[in-house]
């Protein structure tokens, strides 16, 4: 058997395909990998190593596991990352935005105390 497109589709949050090495990975447990504790489904297969047992599609399932799993963990850290409250820009414009409200507050009393002659 050889490698399935069609799993891209049914797996796409995580399934990442190697054409060199002709094997698939778990994008998300291989981001995040340090925090797989145990081998649930396969871990180091879809991580370090290598899933290529095109026969064994129910590894694939079995690797997801249930809600709580260690991939679906790594999962909503996946999406956390991607999430665009969390880019560098996102964050670099809300400190700028912070950064103007505070030069305001402070030119207030100065403005006050120091008034403009209009002579």
């Amino acid at each position: 058997r050889r490698f399935n497109s069609a799993w891209f589709d049914e797996y796409r949050n995580w399934f990442e395909y190697s054409i060199k090495k002709d094997a698939a990975f778990c994008l998300c447990c291989y981001l995040f990998k340090q925090n797989i504790r145990d081998h649930q489904g396969g871990g180091d297969s879809f991580t370090s190593e290598r899933f290529s047992n095109w026969k064994e599609k129910e590894k694939l399932k079995k690797h997801v596991g249930g809600p709580s799993s260690i991939h679906n963990q790594t999962l909503k850290n996946c999406k956390a990352l991607m999430n665009q409250n969390q880019y560098i820009k996102t964050i670099i414009s809300k400190q700028s935005k912070q950064a103007v409200c505070i030069n305001c507050l402070y030119s207030v009393p100065f403005t006050i105390r120091a008034p403009i002659s209009w002579s």
